[in-house]
């Protein structure tokens, strides 16, 4: 499995997707260029935390607070194979900067000229 630098800050490119609370009960729907993606509970839940103010580091200690009786180093494969997954579909920037926010301007453009 690839690895991840756990201090990178990730973020969803777009604000559009669907949410009824942070519980595992409700899982998020969201929208990308590529298509309408219904994520699955443990994914929703990290989903939910790339707002682009919580590191990988961040989301593995929420998870391991939430889970305490998994495994370290199997939470931390699960983040890094849901980001990278997530990375892939084009949903989140890995390793988000404020003062660079190109990336997420692009993808904001690339899904409005798809509407018209």
């Amino acid at each position: 499995m690839q690895s991840l630098n756990f201090k990178l800050t990730p973020i969803r490119y777009m604000e559009i997707w669907h949410d009824k609370g942070f519980n595992a009960e409700y899982p998020v729907t969201a929208v990308s260029i590529s298509g309408s993606y219904t994520l699955n509970p443990i994914t929703s839940m990290i989903w939910r935390l790339l707002d682009g103010n919580h590191s990988i580091e961040a989301i593995i200690q929420k998870l391991r607070d939430l889970f305490p009786d998994a495994g370290k180093e199997q939470i931390e494969n699960d983040v890094v194979e849901v980001l990278l997954k997530l990375h892939g579909d084009d949903l989140i920037n890995l390793n988000y900067t404020p003062l660079n926010p190109n990336r997420e301007l692009n993808s904001l453009q690339a899904y409005r000229a798809m509407e018209l």
